[in-house]
């Protein structure tokens, strides 16, 4: 498919259990970050996705015009997926498309 594409990806990790009251992954501490600090570098997930898709979104990854990337803790008991936009900028038949993966 041609492009070029816009591609929004969010990587969203499972949270660790201290980040519950009483680690029961029932109630979420008001102190738990949103953002996993150290838990995978964002370029090497866009990366990954980028060349996963190669062939099947697109013919070469460097159709991907702009990217946004981000990387957050899911919701307790959520389990770690990627929710994926890619956005066509010059076929209007090809307006969004959202892939989750698990």
């Amino acid at each position: 498919m041609g492009g070029p594409f816009h591609v929004t990806m969010t990587a969203l990790f499972e949270r660790p259990r201290s980040h519950s009251i009483g680690g029961h992954g029932r109630v979420l501490k008001a102190t738990a970050p949103s953002y996993p600090g150290r838990v995978g570098d964002v370029d090497k997930i866009a990366r990954a996705l980028l060349d996963a898709m190669t062939g099947f979104l697109w013919d070469d990854d460097a159709q991907v015009v702009t990217l946004e990337c981000e990387k957050r803790y899911a919701q307790l008991g959520d389990q770690p997926h990627m929710v994926v936009y890619v956005r066509s900028l010059e076929c209007p038949y090809f307006d969004r498309v959202q892939l989750l993966t698990s």
